[in-house]
């Protein structure tokens, strides 16, 4: 693994309105580093040009080089989010009007059915809470991983899914908070 050199300081406190995209010199806003996204929290980056299944998904994210951020180097994971500010900015910075997009998110159940182990950090930091589509997760098939489906739901509220599937892939890094 490579390490970038592309800094990012986080100045500002937290917004529901402004994030920032690349090349951005807004003060209040960390620049997005070449192909990243950002809100005051996080950076995110869409891989639209090949559809992966879960693992690879996964895999890809954490391979990504590090971004140097005020609070030291930060590695990306698979894209993890649980609320409705997040979904609206996602939808934003990524997903624009596109209706049909599927997307992996960092949690699973393949130890033990129906115990949701999900990622928020990449350093495997537990969610405080789910963020599911009514109905979900219905383990359907032997679905342990889980997805967004624009088409079923504008907030991207969650769906399990088989890890198998092909699905897109968006990256993430923290931004405003010193790792533990």
């Amino acid at each position: 693994m490579t390490t970038t050199t592309t800094t990012l300081s986080t100045t500002a406190a937290d917004s529901d309105e402004k994030i920032t995209t690349e090349g951005s010199t807004n003060p209040q806003y960390p620049p997005a580093p070449p192909g990243w996204k950002c809100t005051s929290s996080k950076c995110y980056r869409m891989y639209g040009e090949q559809l992966r299944n879960w693992a690879d998904a996964k895999d890809f994210c954490s391979e990504l080089d590090q971004v140097n951020t005020s609070y030291g180097y930060r590695s990306p994971s698979l894209l993890f989010f649980n609320t409705e500010k997040e979904a609206r900015e996602i939808t934003a910075l990524l997903l624009g009007s596109a209706n049909r997009m599927r997307v992996w998110i960092n949690c699973n159940d393949q130890l033990t059915e129906g115990e949701f182990v999900c990622d928020v950090d990449g350093n495997g930091t537990p969610p405080s809470s789910f963020w599911w589509n009514q109905g979900q997760p219905n383990n359907y098939g032997g679905q342990d991983c889980v997805a967004f489906n624009r088409q079923w739901s504008e907030l991207l509220k969650w769906r399990d899914a088989s890890c198998s599937w092909a699905r897109y892939t968006i990256c993430q890094f923290i931004v405003g908070q010193p790792e533990q």
